[in-house]
């Protein structure tokens, strides 16, 4: 009967156990996630919470920060690296833990003969055997996973970053097609009202009947640049507001000005600001992971020791004695020296792409701001240059087409040379923006976030 006493004192203890293992994992270490605190029960949740004074798409016109606004808050593909960093607590959490303990109960000297028959010689032993961890490993594992989120939150911001890159192109994209689509309307009146006027010298027999005609061909042909661009943009107004995981956008219109020129800082001064980038920032943390990998390595190779601490029955005697114990593993042939090595290469591996993201983040930076400023000089060019002389040439060929001095085709021409002025601008003031987009990207804030001095003046 003491026997099975024993063992079910031995199933009880293991389960007081695993409880205090669970009470001592829980309050041991504080949980945090990116929202908030961590709990047990949104370790393990499979749905993100809602979130809370969510910001609304507005019905009226739509600003750029609005719209960045809705992107940071409502994308499902922000709000999925969350659970990247929520992963990271949780790994951060487990990595401080202290091993379990282990209950063991043993059955010995029953089986036999004479006094030793059956189980009335056994001799019982419960004990318990706690592993502990020497050379500060646990500490070392809470540093690996410390520097893991470190990276982890890098990523996030690299995401965060390329969404705001991609909302300012988005947006630049419904602002230019809005404009090609009120520009578009004004080259339809424009060529309505040539189209009345050579009607009338038509009729008045000035002109043949095929001007008429040709009038005719090139109004049809601006109206259906019109109708495009109608469609353009409400392919653009979806492709924007899809940034936001919305189906159909509630916008009117958007609110911006396509022809602000920016002001360049010194290619210098921004440069500077390439260590800062995510894309680059990570790779120091990814360092700071190799090195703490290494550091871990290193003292896993120490070998730890568990202490055993229980009870033997001895039936024969009738008496209950104390046992205890420590087992101090022997390191003959396994000292982790596989794994030292290969965190050694994962070192130098890191090294050589860090080196390797700085240089490719220079060479980008130095590509995007040589386009942005020939985009501005072309910009600067065609409303400087080209479109106050192609409007000088359209105006000279109307006044000498109504007074009989030339001829449509001249006009016709002059019109159409106003017309491609007029669009060129437009998608050179749409480029100048989008590569705004990319080069802000690069440096990880506006470029007139920098001081004006440095900057000067946005025209």
């Amino acid at each position: 009967m003491r026997i099975w006493f024993l063992m079910a004192l031995a199933v009880y203890l293991s389960g007081l156990t695993g409880c205090a293992s669970m009470s001592a994992d829980q309050g041991a270490e504080p949980e945090f996630r990116a929202d908030g605190p961590l709990t047990e029960t949104s370790i393990h949740t499979d749905t993100p919470e809602p979130i809370v004074n969510e910001p609304g798409e507005s019905d009226g016109p739509l600003s750029l920060s609005q719209a960045i606004s809705l992107v940071l808050t409502r994308s499902l593909e922000l709000r999925s690296c969350s659970w990247d960093l929520r992963a990271a607590d949780a790994r951060q959490v487990q990595a401080g833990l202290r091993p379990n303990p282990e209950l063991g109960v043993s059955l010995e000297e029953f089986g036999g003969k004479g006094d030793r028959d059956g189980f009335d010689g056994v001799e019982t032993t419960v004990a318990v055997t706690q592993p502990l961890e020497l050379a500060g490993k646990r500490d070392k594992r809470t540093k690996v996973a410390a520097a893991e989120k470190q990276v982890v939150q890098w990523d996030h911001e690299a995401t965060r970053l390329d969404l705001i890159r991609r909302t300012q192109r988005a947006f630049t994209a419904v602002l230019a097609t809005q404009q090609r689509v009120d520009l578009t309307e004004n080259q339809t009146d424009l060529a309505e009202g040539l189209w009345q006027t050579v009607n009338k010298r038509v009729d008045a027999g000035k002109d043949p009947p095929s001007e008429a005609s040709k009038a005719q061909i090139e109004l049809s042909k601006v109206r259906m640049q019109h109708q495009q661009a109608v469609s353009e943009l409400t392919d653009a107004r979806h492709r924007l507001a899809a940034l936001w995981e919305s189906s159909a956008p509630r916008f009117e219109r958007i609110e911006g000005d396509l022809g602000i020129t920016p002001s360049l800082p010194s290619l210098d001064l921004i440069r500077a600001q390439i260590e800062t980038h995510p894309q680059v920032a990570r790779w120091q943390d990814a360092l700071a992971v190799d090195r703490a990998r290494l550091d871990l390595a290193r003292v896993q190779s120490r070998s730890d020791i568990a202490v055993t601490a229980g009870l033997k029955r001895l039936e024969l005697d009738d008496d209950t004695t104390g046992v205890v114990g420590v087992a101090i593993p022997l390191p003959v042939f396994n000292r982790n020296q596989g794994a030292i090595a290969a965190t050694q290469h994962e070192l130098a591996k890191t090294r050589e792409q860090r080196n390797q993201a700085i240089v490719q983040m220079q060479t980008r930076l130095a590509q995007a701001y040589q386009r942005l400023q020939t985009a501005i000089a072309q910009v600067s060019a065609l409303n400087d240059q080209v479109l106050p002389g192609a409007e000088s040439v359209f105006e000279a060929a109307q006044n000498g087409y109504e007074e009989g001095k030339f001829d449509y085709l001249r006009l016709l021409d002059a019109q159409r040379t106003l017309f491609d002025a007029q669009d060129q601008l437009v998608d050179a003031w749409a480029k100048v923006h989008l590569l705004r987009a990319d080069l802000e990207y690069l440096i990880g804030q506006p470029i007139n976030s920098f001081s004006p001095t440095d900057t000067g003046t946005e025209r």
